[in-house]
């Protein structure tokens, strides 16, 4: 029985009155949410009762990566000064983003004679989650095709992280440790305890992530974003995804993927096993926003043993912003169901 038939337990304190977490001993709710004097102080406000998490400072302001200590703007995108000074300006608050240089001229990859030049080379492979044709486990003869074709940047497809069938392997990392490469990954599902994804390696190791999302299908898809610099250190996005298999969700998907693009402000490329052919619906509106690489014939990279279908793809954006030098489907029939697709472009002068 409860003495003098009042709760004491966790919820209320000697004078009977509820001072669990929520109350303190003159039963005020001190929670996380109150302090001693009443006023609420939860992670949303501070020691004077204002708003003070993340998004404030102790004055009540909202001094974080937005603000800066007077309560201005500057935080990634304000200097010191409150002007705009984030990678896309400079001290003096002029913008010199891989737009523009330290004087503040434009020099993109679409008004720089060095760019002429500027090659960047790149692989997409689906690797069947590193499992070849003769159902081993050999990440190291997918890391030999790397190394031979020295390109740099890689998308693959079909990646496991940690999962049951390929004994918790993270496999991102080791094909970026066996390459000498920066690795990334993009998950699509939860897998046998662990994910399944796209994955990206970089010769870059300054290389960044910058966008990984979902996209549909029954089994749900994604895609995942890169942000690297060229030899000559000019700025790129490199994009990976792999499509689903019905044609509804594939359209829907591109329709994402488009949307994506046009907000963006660098050169772009996306490769990936996009379950599609050069005369499908999905393939015609990628095309809509983007270049493809398919100067002739598209060339087939599935499957593996003797190849007849080209799903494998590389587009460029923006459109005319790049020239193709050269596409080939690299010789591996083994290591997975899918053959490489490596591709070598130039940043073009033109517009």
């Amino acid at each position: 029985m409860y003495s003098n038939y009042y709760q004491p337990n966790q919820y209320y304190n000697p004078n009977n009155n509820q001072s669990n977490q929520f109350y303190n001993t003159n039963n005020y709710q001190v929670a996380q949410y109150y302090n001693q004097n009443k006023s609420q102080q939860s992670p949303y406000y501070n020691q004077n009762n204002g708003p003070s998490n993340l998004f404030y400072n102790q004055n009540n302001n909202a001094p974080l990566l937005y603000y800066n200590q007077n309560n201005n703007l500057s935080g990634a995108y304000y200097n010191q000064n409150n002007y705009p000074s984030s990678l896309y300006h400079n001290q003096n608050n002029k913008q010199i983003s891989p737009y523009y240089n330290q004087n503040n001229y434009q020099v993109t990859p679409f008004n720089n004679p060095n760019n002429l030049e500027d090659t960047i080379t790149v692989i997409t492979y689906n690797i069947c989650h590193g499992v070849g044709l003769d159902k081993k486990i050999n990440l190291e003869r997918i890391a030999k095709v790397v190394k031979t074709e020295n390109p740099d940047i890689v998308a693959f497809q079909e990646v496991d992280v940690k999962t049951s069938r390929t004994r918790r392997l993270d496999e991102p990392k080791i094909l970026g440790d066996l390459s000498g490469f920066k690795s990334f990954f993009g998950k699509s599902i939860p897998l046998g305890g662990g994910e399944y994804g796209n994955a990206i390696i970089a010769k870059d190791q300054n290389a960044i992530q910058v966008n990984h999302f979902p996209l549909p299908g029954k089994e749900p898809r994604s895609l995942i974003a890169v942000q690297a610099r060229t030899s000559k250190g000019n700025p790129f996005i490199f994009a990976c995804t792999h499509l689903c298999l019905d044609e509804t969700n594939r359209i829907k998907s591109v329709g994402i993927i488009n949307n994506w693009v046009t907000g963006l402000s660098l050169p772009t490329i996306l490769v990936g096993d996009m379950n599609c052919k050069v005369d499908s619906t999905p393939y015609k509106k990628f095309i809509e926003k983007w270049d493809s690489t398919w100067g002739g014939k598209p060339l087939p990279t599935f499957p593996s043993k003797k190849p007849t279908s080209a799903i494998d793809h590389c587009l460029t954006y923006p459109k005319h912003g790049w020239k193709v030098i050269e596409i080939k489907v690299i010789d591996e029939p083994i290591a997975s169901d899918h053959r490489p697709l490596k591709i070598t472009l130039n940043l073009s002068n033109k517009k």
